[in-house]
């Protein structure tokens, strides 16, 4: 009897505590594979962040343990505009959706560019993953949240900067710490066309004046504006 009353209890839970998930791949609109690029999860009540990933070296994605409701996906990636997929619904008849999305290059701005060498937008290191922004040969308009929206792993959450997995990461300028109160009101209010890379470092070294042992983001500033600053 025990045993029959537990199964009933458990057919009735399982629907209550279901969980779902929502899968792809990302290419660009030459049909090039993506990597790295972020694909946040919204739920469309109040247009809720629910969770990011980034995609990998196939440009594929997946994001688990999602409750039922109605969502969309978004794609962000520096040097391509953001795509925002149509809305599908999670629930017990539709308990994982897979979608193929596409982004295309933003609109070059420059007049005339000189390459000397290329330099690619991401290099990834032992200890760390440089971002090129002032090599990426797009314009790099607003703050330098805006851009910080579309470095890999960082999600923008109520106005905030956080890394996908790890919290809240040390936010630093030139690798030093910064002056001010807010610095997530500093990252709203510097033009991003003042930054050179961008570096998501997750085995900081003692050269980098951060404490505790979490992730670092450092943004390096273009040599002529710290030129400027140090006269």
């Amino acid at each position: 009897m025990k045993t029959i009353y537990f199964a009933f209890l458990l057919c009735c839970t399982l629907p209550l505590s279901a969980q779902y998930s929502v899968s792809g791949n990302l290419k660009n609109n030459q049909g090039e594979i993506v990597e790295f690029a972020n694909i946040v999860l919204y739920e469309v009540a109040g247009d809720k962040l629910v969770k990011g990933v980034t995609t990998d070296a196939s440009g594929n994605f997946i994001i688990e343990k999602i409750k039922s409701g109605e969502f969309y996906l978004k794609a962000m990636m520096l040097g391509y505009t953001d795509f925002q997929s149509e809305v599908f619904t999670l629930n017990e008849n539709n308990t994982s959706h897979k979608v193929d999305l596409a982004i295309e290059p933003e609109a070059q701005t420059l007049d005339a560019v000189e390459v000397v060498a290329k330099v690619p937008l991401l290099e990834q290191r032992a200890d760390r993953m440089v971002v090129n922004v002032a090599k990426s040969l797009t314009s790099v308009s607003g703050s330098l949240m805006e851009i910080m929206k579309k470095v890999p792993g960082m999600l923008v959450v109520n106005g905030r900067l956080s890394m996908a997995g790890n919290g809240n990461p040390t936010i630093l300028i030139d690798g030093r710490t910064t002056q001010y109160m807010d610095i997530q009101s500093m990252l709203r209010e510097m033009p991003g066309d003042n930054i050179e890379r961008i570096e998501v470092i997750h085995q900081p070294g003692a050269e980098f004046e951060a404490s505790g042992n979490g992730p670092i983001i450092n943004s390096a500033q273009e040599e002529v504006n710290r030129a400027s600053e140090g006269n």
